[in-house]
Protein backbone atom coordinates (compact mmCIF):
# COMPACT_ATOMS: atom_id res chain seq x y z
CA UNK A 1 0.00 0.00 0.00
CA UNK A 2 1.76 3.36 -1.06
CA UNK A 3 1.55 5.76 1.41
CA UNK A 4 -0.01 9.24 -0.29
CA UNK A 5 1.29 11.50 2.13
CA UNK A 6 5.17 10.86 1.23
CA UNK A 7 6.06 14.00 -0.93
CA UNK A 8 7.93 12.40 -4.21
CA UNK A 9 11.67 12.63 -4.22
CA UNK A 10 13.51 15.64 -4.97
CA UNK A 11 14.57 15.86 -8.71
CA UNK A 12 18.17 15.07 -9.81
CA UNK A 13 18.45 18.35 -11.91
CA UNK A 14 16.28 21.10 -12.55
CA UNK A 15 17.14 23.98 -15.52
CA UNK A 16 14.89 26.53 -14.94
CA UNK A 17 15.01 29.83 -18.32
CA UNK A 18 18.29 29.52 -18.65
CA UNK A 19 19.59 31.83 -21.40
CA UNK A 20 23.38 32.19 -23.25
CA UNK A 21 24.30 34.81 -25.91
CA UNK A 22 27.83 35.43 -26.69
CA UNK A 23 29.22 38.67 -28.47
CA UNK A 24 30.41 38.95 -31.58
CA UNK A 25 32.66 40.87 -33.90
CA UNK A 26 30.87 44.00 -34.80
CA UNK A 27 28.86 44.11 -31.66
CA UNK A 28 26.00 41.70 -32.59
CA UNK A 29 24.68 39.00 -30.09
CA UNK A 30 23.91 35.35 -31.24
CA UNK A 31 22.04 33.68 -29.13
CA UNK A 32 23.34 29.94 -28.04
CA UNK A 33 20.37 29.10 -25.52
CA UNK A 34 16.91 30.91 -24.83
CA UNK A 35 14.68 30.04 -22.03
CA UNK A 36 15.64 26.69 -21.62
CA UNK A 37 14.13 24.46 -19.17
CA UNK A 38 13.76 20.78 -18.47
CA UNK A 39 13.78 19.03 -14.86
CA UNK A 40 15.37 15.73 -14.30
CA UNK A 41 13.61 13.44 -11.87
CA UNK A 42 15.66 11.00 -9.60
CA UNK A 43 16.50 8.14 -11.52
CA UNK A 44 15.82 9.23 -14.47
CA UNK A 45 17.62 10.28 -17.81
CA UNK A 46 17.50 12.91 -20.47
CA UNK A 47 19.15 13.56 -24.12
CA UNK A 48 19.48 16.97 -25.65
CA UNK A 49 18.91 16.59 -29.05
CA UNK A 50 18.96 19.37 -31.77
CA UNK A 51 20.54 20.63 -35.31
CA UNK A 52 23.81 21.64 -35.45
CA UNK A 53 24.43 25.09 -34.19
CA UNK A 54 20.81 24.66 -31.80
CA UNK A 55 22.79 25.59 -28.62
CA UNK A 56 23.02 21.42 -27.28
CA UNK A 57 26.82 21.85 -26.51
CA UNK A 58 26.21 25.56 -24.80
CA UNK A 59 23.26 23.93 -22.73
CA UNK A 60 25.82 21.12 -21.20
CA UNK A 61 28.54 23.58 -20.66
CA UNK A 62 26.05 25.26 -18.10
CA UNK A 63 25.06 22.39 -16.55
CA UNK A 64 28.40 21.69 -15.95
CA UNK A 65 29.88 24.58 -14.94
CA UNK A 66 31.84 25.44 -17.79
CA UNK A 67 29.55 28.20 -19.09
CA UNK A 68 27.66 30.95 -16.69
CA UNK A 69 23.95 31.34 -18.33
CA UNK A 70 23.42 34.85 -18.76
CA UNK A 71 20.23 34.23 -16.75
CA UNK A 72 17.99 31.09 -15.31
CA UNK A 73 19.05 28.91 -13.10
CA UNK A 74 20.53 25.20 -13.06
CA UNK A 75 19.71 23.48 -9.57
CA UNK A 76 21.69 19.70 -9.39
CA UNK A 77 19.78 18.70 -6.18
Amino acid sequence: MNDVSTPPPAPLLVVDAVRKTYRLPGGNRLTAADQVSFTVPRGGSVGIVGEPGSGKSTVVRMLVGLTRPDSGTTRPW
